[in-house]
């Protein structure tokens, strides 16, 4: 066999086990279909002979162990791919599942090519994303502790009816006078140590954040990112880590449809009918966006906030982004009214356009947009 043919390896890759399929390139039965146990010598002495044979293309879905099999892989010299889950073509009728027949499926479709490949960080982008996510965790947890002492303060018939919103002063106020049973105030008692505890390592996290603002490739993006209204240094963080190159997409519809804020379509002979939004994406990106839409929906205005980002920038930057408060606003006064949950959704795809064009563009060619 020539060493210039291709070699397709799947790999199902699970805690204690990594099952291997390989084929060549014109071959329907595999040459090799083994178990190996969670060793990486037991792989690298496969790989290595089937190397023999011509050159290996490898690839394994993306999930819980992350890219570090990729990263393992390109470091002996194989080449390597991460393949998007639900993304996978599926049989109707297939109803049988193993993990040899699974690598097998990941080598058949990955050379006929039906397979969709992710992007795969470089190990600091990861751990910054890592970080950016953690502080997202945090205020979900911060968010759920919360919770439970209003879910237990209900339960005992007590609710703030005073002036102000929870968990300002004067509901802490109300909440240390509320007769409670011994037992009830000692759940709360620790109820709001572990909210104060989620809250302290949050802040320790956002400030750990800020380190984004000096970071060599993403810094001066993000600064032209938070020109937009609604998109302050933590939605920015956000966008940056999750997108992380830019570059990698060929137009801004190109990062929509990777967001999933791509609009579906059913579409035949003469008619044609739009839908939703695909939601195949990056669920967290259309989140932080749809968030940040909803400033969009009062007038514009540059508030003390916004006026403070927009400070030191380019002004093509700033009149790029003023020309995007404008539009996303008239958006929302055209569609809001009759339905706003689309009006957000229109928003946020057109808000993500924005963002391209101020993460990518130069500040001459904003000027010539204008």
């Amino acid at each position: 066999m020539s060493k210039s043919s291709q070699i397709w390896v799947g790999l199902d890759v699970h805690k204690e086990s990594v099952s291997v399929a390989a084929l060549r390139e014109g071959e329907e039965r595999p040459i090799l279909q083994e178990r190996l146990g969670p060793s990486d010598e037991a792989l690298r002495r496969v790989l290595r002979r089937l190397s023999r044979e011509g050159r290996v293309r490898a690839c394994y879905e993306a999930g819980g162990f992350g890219y570090v099999l990729h990263r393992k892989l390109t470091a002996w010299g194989y080449g390597c791919d991460v393949v998007a889950p639900s993304l996978i073509p599926v049989k109707p009728g297939d109803h049988v599942k193993t993990d040899r027949r699974d690598a097998l499926k990941l080598a058949t479709y990955n050379r006929g090519g039906e397979l969709t490949h992710v992007y795969v960080p470089t190990e600091a982008d990861e751990r910054w994303r890592s970080v950016v996510r953690a502080r997202r965790a945090l205020q979900q947890d911060t968010h759920r502790t919360q919770q439970r002492i209003l879910k237990l303060l209900q339960a005992r018939g007590h609710f703030y009816r005073e002036k102000g919103k929870n968990w300002s002063h004067a509901f802490m106020r109300w909440l240390a006078a509320v007769p409670l049973a011994e037992d009830d105030r000692f759940l709360i008692t620790r109820y709001l140590a572990q909210r104060d505890m989620h809250r302290q390592l949050m802040e320790s996290v956002q400030v750990r954040i800020e380190g984004l603002r000096a970071h060599e490739r993403w810094g001066p993006a993000l600064g032209r990112v938070q020109c937009l209204r609604g998109v302050d240094l933590l939605t920015a963080s956000g966008l940056v880590v999750e997108i992380v190159d830019i570059g990698r997409f060929a137009g801004p519809r190109e990062l929509m449809g990777w967001a999933g804020l791509g609009v579906t379509e059913f579409s035949s002979g003469e008619h044609v009918s739009r839908g939703a939004i695909t939601k195949s994406g990056n669920s967290e990106v259309r989140r932080l966006l749809i968030e940040a839409a909803w400033n969009n929906t009062y007038p514009p205005r540059i508030g003390e906030p916004l006026r403070a980002r927009l400070t030191g920038q380019d002004p093509a930057v700033v009149a790029h982004a003023w020309r995007a408060q404008q539009r996303l606003h008239d958006m929302w006064r055209r569609l809001g009214p009759r339905s706003p949950k689309l009006a957000i959704t229109a928003m946020a795809r057109v808000m993500l356009g924005f963002v391209y064009a101020l993460w990518r563009a130069r500040p001459e060619d904003l000027q010539s947009r204008s």
